[in-house]
């Protein structure tokens, strides 16, 4: 017997209540804007307990970057746990053409999706400041 796939759409919901709209206060909504312009930058994802922002220039991937963003946080926890780190406070992915930064802000979770050759250091920066 065939097994069905799952629908990724139902899975993004059950990971959290995904709102696409700015819940994003103040100077933190600057940044990523100002982020969001810099060169090689795809989109972000900015979530906290009861919300999340989403900002992509391609909306079709949503539902892909938002799982990712999901997992690498769930995952960074788990590892943390696992290896009494502490907390975590960044993480970056690198795959063939893309990668990611995932950065807990104390209070909000920051996934920044770029292209490989974007400077990580610098979009860091931008979110602390």
């Amino acid at each position: 017997m065939v097994k069905q796939k799952k629908n990724p759409q139902k899975t993004v919901s059950q990971l959290w209540p995904v709102t696409i709209e700015n819940s994003v206060e103040g100077d933190t909504y600057s940044n990523l804007e100002e982020i969001k312009r810099c060169n090689g930058v795809t989109g972000y994802i900015v979530r906290n307990t009861t919300s999340a922002t989403i900002n992509f220039d391609d909306p079709s991937k949503l539902t892909g970057y938002a799982i990712l963003s999901s997992l690498m946080h769930e995952t960074s926890e788990k590892l943390s746990e696992l290896f009494d780190m502490g907390k975590v406070r960044k993480v970056i992915v690198e795959g063939k053409d893309r990668k990611t930064l995932h950065v807990d802000t104390d209070g909000d979770l920051v996934d920044i999706i770029m292209e490989k050759q974007t400077d990580t250091e610098e979009i860091m920066q931008k979110i602390r400041s």
